[in-house]
């Protein structure tokens, strides 16, 4: 065998001295193509699936989310195992797959498996999958902040955008930001809405998390007794706040031949004002064909929640059904309410009709 090789080798020596050329450009090819790193990712093809939910304890955690989640994903195509972890409301699920499978394709059985899942789960959990990274990929971290007031050239003049004579900030919406709270809470908003996206156009970007500042937020802290006085429960007062915040979109009618246009409806609240002319209550006094304009209070809290607060009938006028202004009829003024309908603490305040 060997010397029929040796033979065959002297007699094709161009050949050999070809076929050892190719092997050695097809070597140093993958040579130059080899990933070196230091800490090599081992890690299998798995998918991660979070969810919280949390008014549970890890006992309810593991028996409405968890079980539910892990065995929705029994006998999904290249399924190899699944562990999952139930802690203090929070939930999370790793699915395991076999190294030939797909990563895309594996997450995309996950997510159909995930839509039959939650008509199982309790209300307000919604499980999400993990971005597509592992414990050993690379964590950048970056803090935006506000430039140096003292610097030179930092400083604006009053009314434009920037840090005013006064100390506050001023943004190019024209917010007035007076206090360390309010300034964190924008910075927050300028990282989850303008750097935030655009980090996440960048290639190779699996995720990104935002950590500190201030969400803004809007709270109604009810009063227990002028609820009760009123006769409205807190199930009718969420609902009445949640048909408040409903936005429809336009359509039109026809009828004899014409079009009418209905115009599209926003209702979603984008500042303290917005929130003006909401009245929860407009059914319990419908009886009377009538809706109170009262007073109404305003303030910022520690936490960037806004507050709403109703004094009693200011004593003006009267909405009638189609929204025109009527005096206060004896009825009316019966039915006015006493008291707080929500309560709010001192600070700074704001007036408005509702």
């Amino acid at each position: 065998m060997i010397s029929r090789l040796l033979e065959f080798s002297v007699r094709a020596r161009w050949a050999v001295i070809v076929i050892t050329l190719v092997l050695a450009g097809i070597g140093v090819y993958n040579l130059v193509r080899l990933p070196i790193d230091a800490v090599p990712d081992i890690t299998n093809r798995q998918v991660q699936i979070n969810a919280v939910a949390p008014a549970f304890g890890p006992l309810d955690v593991e028996r409405l989310v968890t079980y539910p989640v892990e065995t929705a994903m029994s006998g999904i195509v290249g399924l190899q195992s699944t562990r999952s972890i139930s802690r203090n409301g929070f939930s999370q699920v790793t699915v395991v797959f076999d190294d030939r499978v797909d990563v895309y394709f594996a997450r995309q059985q996950v997510a159909e498996r995930l839509a039959q899942a939650r008509e199982s789960l309790p209300e307000g959990v919604e499980p999400q999958m993990g971005p597509i990274t592992t414990g050993l990929g690379e964590v950048l971290m970056w803090t935006v902040h506000f430039a140096d007031p003292d610097a030179a050239g930092a400083r604006a003049e009053a009314g434009a955008p920037g840090w005013q004579p006064d100390g506050a900030f001023l943004t190019v919406e024209g917010e007035r930001l007076a206090d360390p709270i309010a300034q964190g809470a924008y910075l927050r908003t300028v990282q989850d809405w303008i750097i935030r996206p655009q980090m996440r156009a960048v290639a190779g970007v699996a995720g990104i998390d935002s950590i500190g500042g201030y969400e803004k937020q809007y709270v109604v802290e009810p009063d227990a007794g002028a609820l009760a006085a009123y006769g409205v429960s807190f199930s009718e007062l969420a609902e009445a706040l949640e048909r408040a915040n409903l936005s429809v979109g336009t359509n039109f009618i026809q009828q004899g031949g014409r079009i009418f246009l209905d115009p599209r409806r926003r209702a979603h609240p984008h500042a303290f004002g917005d929130f003006r002319g909401r009245d929860p209550h407009a059914r319990r006094r419908a009886d009377h064909g009538a809706r109170c304009r009262q007073c109404q209070r305003w303030r910022r809290s520690a936490h960037w929640r806004c507050n709403l607060r109703r004094a009693r009938g200011c004593g003006r006028h009267c909405l009638d059904a189609h929204g025109r202004q009527q005096p206060h009829s004896r009825r009316c003024k019966r039915r006015a309410p006493r008291g707080n309908l929500a309560h709010a603490a001192a600070g700074n305040h704001r007036r408005g009709g509702v």
